[in-house]
């Protein structure tokens, strides 16, 4: 790492006095228009990175990530998402390299909706990151075709969700016995307060109709559970005969 002396040789001799190097920092962090972050890592007792301690943020990258220049709490309290995204490995591997690193990333989480370009060195024994956003600046053919996409899967999944969500209540006010099983085995999924009535009070969700009703054994339904869901053809009785009792306790001793 080159030392204050050495650096001050990039600036010219005759303009070293107009712009002391304290100042001339002071005044490019202050100025820029990219995000400059400061960290320093925490480690485990195996010396393995598990955080960063936030100790500068300079103005524009308080803007960016909405933090005072000194935010109070760790990198992965205020930014928990980096790990699921890569970022905070990318920091991690930074640091440890020594070596100049980039990333470009879209980040959806912890408050923060951008495209970010990140550049990261060690810096001494800290981290020194720079990054941009997109926030201002005009977004690509690519980047709105993929926030589109991003948007009608939200969009998708909330009304999946609601209609589920609707689905479930209709059923569990039915005035029908409805229950339904999942997978080969029949696993409970859904018992209405009707089907549940005539089953009796035995646990049901999350055990399949062999393990919750072994009293249906040598009955056809078990057959005819396994045929619907082998072929997938809709199977439909007027009366079908199937004997259902709940379970009886046995008398404990005195």
């Amino acid at each position: 790492m080159p030392d204050s002396a050495a650096v001050s040789t990039f600036i010219p001799a005759d303009l070293r006095d107009h712009f002391p190097l304290d100042d001339l920092l002071l005044g490019l962090l202050e100025t820029s228009l990219q995000g400059v972050a400061l960290y320093t890592p925490v480690r485990a007792a195996s010396g393995e990175i598990v955080d960063f301690t936030i100790d500068y943020l300079n103005p524009t990258a308080q803007r960016m990530l909405q933090q005072p220049a000194q935010p109070a709490g760790t990198y992965l309290e205020h930014f928990p998402h980096t790990i699921e995204t890569g970022v905070f490995a990318f920091h991690c591997e930074a640091f440890e390299s020594g070596e100049p690193a980039r990333m470009d990333v879209n980040y959806q989480g912890d408050g923060l909706d951008n495209y970010f370009r990140l550049s990261a060195r060690r810096v001494g024994r800290g981290l020194l990151v720079s990054f941009s956003d997109t926030a201002h600046h005009t977004r690509t053919a690519v980047e709105l075709s993929l926030r589109e996409s991003q948007a009608r899967e939200r969009a998708a999944l909330a009304e999946a969700q609601g209609q589920r969500a609707t689905l479930h209540e209709t059923f569990m006010q039915a005035p029908a016995m409805i229950c339904i099983f999942a997978g080969p085995e029949h696993v409970f999924e859904l018992a209405n307060p009707l089907y549940q009535t005539l089953v009796g009070n035995r646990p049901l969700l999350g055990r399949s109709v062999r393990e919750a009703m072994p009293e249906l054994e040598g009955q056809s339904i078990f057959g005819r559970l396994d045929e619907v869901y082998r072929t997938g053809e809709t199977f439909r009785a007027n009366e079908m005969l199937v004997q259902a009792r709940p379970r009886q306790r046995k008398p404990g001793r005195a």
